[in-house]
C-alpha cells in the first residue's frame, strides 16, 4: 500500500518529464541538424541506460534468438529519433508532442485489427468485430487527427512537420511490434536498443559539425540532460516500475498526461500558444485512447 502511495506522484513526475522532453528537444535542434542531435541524444541515452543497468546489477545476458529483434528495434529507434527531431525542426513542440503520442496507440490499434483480420482470413475463420467502445474511440481518433492536422488548410496538412511527426509515430508502432519478440528485462532492452541505435548512427562521426557539442552552451546541455537522462532514464525507469507494481492497464492510463504536459511546457518554455483546433484535438485524442486501450480492459 505504501509503495502505491509513493508510486502515484512518481508516475505523475514521469509523465511530466516525458511531456517536457518535447520542448527540450525543440531547443536542441536550434544547435545542429536533426541527424547530429539524434546521434548525441542516443549517445547520452546509452550512457544513462548503462548506468541504470549497473546500479540495479542486471545481467547483460540476452537470449540469442532475441538479438535479431533487438537490432531491428534499434534500427527503428534510430529512424524514430531522426523523424522526431526533423519534425521539431520545422514544427511546434506542443503539436508534435500531442500528434505523435496520441497517434501511436490509435495506429497500433488499427495495425493489430488489420493483422487479426489477415490471420483470420488465412485460417478461414470468422472473427468478431471490435466492441463498440473501441469503434467509438477509433471515430474520435479520426476526428482528433483531422483537428490536429488541420485538414481545412491543405498547405499545413502536407507540411514537413506533420509528415515527419506521422512518420515518427508509424516508426514507433513498428518498433513496438519488434520489441515484443525480445525476451529480456525492459531496462536491459532499453540499453541494448539505445546502443544498437547509436551504432547505426556512428557514421555521423565523420560528418562536419558533429563535434559542435564541445562548444555548446549551458542551455544546450540542460536540454540534453532533460531529454536523455531525466526523461528517458528516470522517467522510463519509473514507468517500468509502475508496470511492476500497478500493472500494465493502470500504468498506461498515466500516458494520457503526456500530451497536455507537452502543450503546457511548450507554452512556458517556448511561448508556443496552441490553436483552438489543437486543444480540441488533444481532448478528443485523449478520449479516443481511453475508449480504445483502457475502457474495455478496465471492465475486465
Amino acid at each position: 500500500m505504501n509503495k502505491t502511495k509513493i508510486l502515484f506522484p512518481l508516475m505523475f513526475l514521469a509523465m511530466f518529464l516525458w511531456g517536457t522532453s518535447w520542448p527540450s528537444a525543440k531547443i536542441l535542434v536550434e544547435y545542429a541538424p536533426p541527424y547530429i542531435i539524434s546521434f548525441w541524444r542516443l549517445f547520452f541515452v546509452s550512457i544513462s541506460a548503462l548506468f541504470i543497468v549497473l546500479v540495479l546489477r542486471l545481467s547483460f545476458k540476452i537470449d540469442k534468438k532475441s538479438i535479431f529483434f533487438v537490432m531491428l528495434t534499434g534500427l527503428c529507434n534510430a529512424i524514430y529519433s531522426l523523424f522526431h527531431f526533423a519534425g521539431l525542426e520545422f514544427g511546434f513542440a506542443g503539436l508534435g508532442g500531442v500528434l505523435v503520442t496520441t497517434s501511436i496507440p490509435i495506429l497500433s490499434f488499427i495495425l493489430m485489427q488489420f493483422l487479426r483480420y489477415k490471420e483470420a482470413k488465412r485460417r478461414g475463420i470468422i472473427i468478431k468485430k471490435p466492441p463498440m467502445n473501441q469503434i467509438f474511440g477509433l471515430c474520435l481518433g479520426v476526428l482528433s487527427g483531422a483537428l490536429l492536422l488541420n485538414l481545412t488548410n491543405f498547405t499545413e496538412l502536407f507540411s514537413r512537420a506533420n509528415i515527419f511527426f506521422l512518420l515518427a509515430a508509424i516508426t514507433w508502432v513498428t518498433l513496438s511490434m519488434f520489441s515484443k519478440n525480445v525476451k529480456s528485462h525492459p531496462l536491459l532492452l532499453n540499453f541494448y536498443v539505445s546502443l544498437f541505435s547509436l551504432l547505426f548512427f556512428s557514421p555521423i562521426l565523420f560528418f562536419d559539425g558533429v563535434f559542435f557539442i564541445f562548444e555548446a552552451d549551458f542551455r544546450f546541455f540542460m536540454a540534453m540532460f532533460l531529454v536523455a537522462f531525466l526523461s528517458t532514464a528516470i522517467g522510463t525507469g519509473i514507468y517500468y516500475y509502475g508496470i511492476k507494481i500497478l500493472g500494465v492497464v493502470k500504468t498506461n492510463a498515466f500516458n494520457l498526461l503526456v500530451p497536455p504536459s507537452a502543450l503546457i511546457m511548450s507554452f512556458f518554455m517556448l511561448n508556443e500558444i496552441p490553436s483552438i483546433s489543437t486543444v480540441f484535438g488533444t481532448v478528443l485524442a485523449l478520449f479516443a485512447i481511453y475508449f480504445i486501450n483502457i475502457y474495455k480492459k478496465k471492465e475486465k
